[in-house]
């Protein structure tokens, strides 16, 4: 309980004792609250078309990656951050002018701090004594510490470990597509796979796609079908798109809502292809058998390149959405282009919002009156007599000496 009041404490004091652990638990919160926020405007617009919600989970991998890149951003971006002041109480108070007092908060800090001198702050998760102080080294309990040395290595590294593994598989995938390729579709360029389940398409700029080798005996309407969804994957970018849901998720591979956004942004990019699919006059019962038909041929695991037509997407509610014909006549309105707007600045106010306490940052007061300054002056003459006094003091000990 000790610890926890300490950190609970640090974190309002702008993590004080506990910066590493104080950034990771705002970043949880806030990660949390921008995933939520999607989440609720998605069930919000179930009804429209699958693009707006394509857009939304776009939105909120971005929103992701900015909660981290507010606190890289350049000093001229931090007056557009929002910030929450929290009420101050006594023993915060004095554990902040204290720490102020020693130039431990501030943005030099850093380079106040000395090897003599031994900053004290009020044993605030020990005793109710507001006289009582001690090292703020000595208010870390030792199993927080040796997190706090590790928190923010682990983190990085497991990140960085898990987009090389992405990236391998990626180039792997590309190479077992040209290794099992047995040439390409009769009067088209798409190319037949050997052992491909689902149609991929790759490309950056011009697309390519990658059949299963049965597609050679395909109705021409099935062919056309199926180009017509992964020509929509490509027109959209969404391969590129889920790279980037792939490099947020990695990011914050500790928080499961960064893969349920993941999921929710894969889900909702072959959703939109269907209906863009379906705007071509396809009718929605042919395309749903076309799917069932495809996915029924084997195992639906694909190269982890590209954008697959099939895979974990689930078949299932991709059936029931085209043939319910939810969102295949809706449009872009008003108001529903409001609603994403206002998502989306709610959700980069969210990245960058900084939670501080009153104290750490007061507020200026008015300027200083003729008799306030005329005292200030009196004080300092009196201070520099002082320091004039205790130097001929020194001089003379070190005379005698």
């Amino acid at each position: 309980m000790n610890a926890f009041l300490t950190l609970v404490n640090s974190w309002l004091l702008g993590g004080l004792t506990y910066p590493a652990l104080t950034f990771v638990i705002t970043a949880a919160m806030k990660s949390t609250a921008i995933v939520l926020l999607a989440w609720s405007v998605s069930t919000f617009l179930r009804r429209k078309p699958a693009l707006m919600r394509l857009w939304l989970w776009r939105g909120c991998s971005v929103a992701l990656l900015g909660v981290l890149l507010w606190a890289l951003a350049p000093s001229f971006v931090d007056s557009w951050r929002v910030r929450l002041t929290v009420s101050s109480n006594p023993m915060l108070s004095e554990m902040v002018q204290q720490a102020q007092q020693l130039d431990l908060l501030g943005p030099e800090n850093a380079s106040a701090a000395t090897a003599d001198l031994q900053p004290v702050a009020p044993l605030v998760a020990y005793t109710a004594s507001a006289e009582a102080a001690v090292p703020l080294e000595a208010m870390r309990m030792p199993w927080l510490e040796r997190v706090e040395g590790v928190v923010f290595h682990a983190w990085w590294a497991i990140a960085l470990l898990l987009i090389v593994w992405r990236v391998f598989r990626a180039v792997c995938g590309h190479f077992w597509l040209r290794r099992q390729s047995v040439g390409v579709l009769s009067g088209t360029e798409h190319k037949l796979v050997r052992d491909l389940t689902s149609p991929v398409v790759t490309g950056w700029r011009k697309a390519c796609i990658w059949l299963p080798e049965e597609a050679a005996q395909w109705p021409e309407a099935k062919v056309r079908a199926v180009c017509l969804h992964e020509m929509a994957h490509h027109a959209r970018h969404d391969g590129a798109w889920q790279w980037l849901g792939w490099l947020t998720a990695s990011v914050w591979w500790w928080n499961p809502l960064a893969w349920l956004s993941l999921r929710r942004l894969t889900a909702e990019a072959e959703l939109s292809a269907d209906e863009s699919a379906l705007s071509q006059q396809i009718a929605a019962t042919d395309y749903a058998q076309m799917l069932v038909e495809i996915a029924a041929g084997g195992d639906l695991s694909t190269p982890a390149t590209g954008v697959a037509m099939l895979g974990r997407s689930g078949i299932e509610n991709r059936v029931k959405a085209l043939l319910s014909g939810a969102g295949q006549n809706g449009v872009f309105g008003r108001k529903t282009r409001l609603v994403l707007i206002l998502s989306a600045v709610a959700a980069v106010m969210a990245a960058g919002l900084e939670v501080r306490h009153a104290v750490q940052y007061p507020e200026l007061g008015k300027p200083l009156s003729e008799a306030e300054k005329a005292l200030a002056k009196r004080a300092l003459t009196v201070l520099e007599l002082q320091l004039e006094k205790l130097q001929r003091v020194h001089v003379k000990m070190t005379e005698t000496w």
